[in-house]
C-alpha cells in the first residue's frame, strides 16, 4: 500500500493526513466568528516608590 513495508506504517500515514485535513477545514470554518469579549477589566497599578529611591 503506496509503496510503504507494512500496513501500520501506511496506516499513520492516512491518520496524519486526514488529522491535517480536519484541522484545517476545522479553522477555515471557524475563521474570525465573534466570541464573547473578555471580561477582564485592565487596571493601571503603580507601586509606591521604596525608600532607598526617596532619598535619592
Amino acid at each position: 500500500m503506496l509503496g510503504f513495508g507494512s500496513l501500520e506504517v501506511a496506516l499513520a500515514y492516512w491518520a496524519c493526513l486526514a488529522a491535517t485535513t480536519l484541522c484545517v477545514a476545522f479553522g477555515v470554518l471557524n475563521w474570525n466568528k465573534r466570541g464573547e469579549p473578555d471580561k477582564v477589566k485592565l487596571k493601571k497599578f503603580v507601586l509606591p516608590k521604596a525608600d532607598s529611591e526617596k532619598s535619592a
